[in-house]
């Protein structure tokens, strides 16, 4: 009667595992699908998330090109009305420079005349003295005019290379704004060419008249560059040429007698 009260309580005990062993495994299903549910969740929720991120980057670079666009427009306004007032003035600039570059020339010139009948001269006198054959000498009051021409000339050569780099200065400003002007202005037309095309012809069209006027200053300026050193040249020359001319010595002043001497008589 034991082992039969011990066969029975071993039976319900087996049929109760068996039923936990089952809830277990239902238990243990029902967390796979739930977790298969949630992972489908989470996926679900990440291409939303990947969808709206898309979409806010597509806002954000329409808003950027928008703002761009905007700002953009703003510029060209504003350079349209700095336009109006910077092309009067920079043809008032090209014109003074027209002026000092033919007051330059005319000076120039005027050296160059100067220059070119002094060395006349002074190979005229240096033909004279080949053709005798020996050294022609010269006295100091007569070489003198040559020596201050020399030294008169030198500071008109200063003077006129410092209006020449003056000049050349002025150019070289005025041809660096306009290439600013107009690379900051093709930096603007490459956001939209062919909206912002317009506005850039525009906006050239207002100095672009003016852009021969200041090449042909530039050449101007480089032509009297090269009549400056040829100048320089020259009166390189003359200075060389009056070097070598040879002074007569001046004859010493008679001694004179020692009672002047002595008691320092000064004669009348």
């Amino acid at each position: 009667m034991a082992l039969e009260g011990f066969h029975t309580k071993g039976l319900f005990l087996e049929g109760l595992r068996k039923k936990i062993r089952e809830h277990r495994q239902d238990d243990r299903a029902q967390l796979a699908a739930a977790r298969q549910d949630a992972w489908k969740l989470w996926d679900e929720r990440l291409a939303r998330l990947e969808e709206w991120m898309a979409s806010a980057e597509a806002l954000r670079h329409t808003s950027g090109g928008l703002f761009t666009w905007k700002e953009t427009t703003l510029w060209f306004e504003r350079a349209q009305d700095i336009a109006q007032r910077f092309a009067p003035a920079f043809e008032g600039r090209i014109a003074r420079m027209e002026k000092k570059l033919a007051a330059l020339g005319e000076g120039l010139r005027r050296w160059a005349e100067r220059l070119a009948r002094k060395e006349g001269e002074l190979r005229e006198f240096l033909n004279r003295q080949a053709d005798k054959g020996a050294e022609i000498l010269m006295s100091s009051a007569r070489k003198r005019p040559h020596l201050d021409f020399v030294y008169l000339e030198r500071e008109e050569e200063g003077r006129l290379a410092i209006e020449l780099r003056s000049l050349s200065a002025a150019i070289r400003r005025a041809l660096e704004r306009l290439a600013r002007s107009e690379t900051s202005i093709n930096q603007k037309t490459s956001f939209n060419p062919a909206h912002f095309e317009i506005r850039r012809n525009q906006l050239v069209a207002a100095w672009r008249p003016l852009q021969p006027r200041l090449d042909a200053i530039s050449e101007g300026a480089l032509v009297q560059g090269l009549a400056f050193e040829e100048g320089r040249k020259r009166l390189r020359g003359i200075y060389e040429i009056v070097q070598r001319i040879r002074v007569i010595p001046d004859a010493p002043a008679p001694r004179r007698p020692f009672l002047y001497r002595l008691f320092n008589i000064q004669d009348d």
